[in-house]
């Protein structure tokens, strides 16, 4: 298994490689100029480049299980995760069993928005 998880480590958002367990901060330092924002979060691009990055050669490993956690208001901009999603949805195809995690209410615009059929839900 490999991928994101995006734990929060006393009261701060991290991104977690799964298959190193290494954390780093998903928050925007003071003062960092490249973000993301979303709602209150101020996320780092960097840190979000660098979760893309792990996800993208997760992606390109054989056959398994690949986490992204999580698809939501950023990823249904364009912003966030989108591209690797567009990109793994568009070029694995039947290689990966992939688990994304989405938030209840917002799970039927994500699966329109990328196209998700054929998949099974969990709580």
């Amino acid at each position: 298994m490999s991928g994101i998880l995006t734990p929060v480590i006393n009261g701060k958002r991290f991104f977690m490689d799964i298959s190193t367990r290494e954390t780093f901060s998903m928050e925007a330092d003071e003062g960092e100029a490249d973000i993301l924002a979303v709602g209150k979060y101020l996320f780092s691009k960097k840190s979000f480049d660098k979760a893309k990055h792990i996800l993208l050669q997760s992606a390109g490993k054989p056959a398994g299980w690949l986490v992204i956690d999580e698809i939501g208001p950023l990823e249904l901009k364009g912003e966030g995760f989108y591209d690797v999603i567009r990109y793994i949805l568009d070029r694995a195809e039947g290689q990966l069993k992939i688990i994304f995690v989405i938030r209840e209410s917002i799970l039927p615009e994500v699966l329109a928005h990328f196209h998700i059929t054929g998949h099974s839900l969990f709580e």
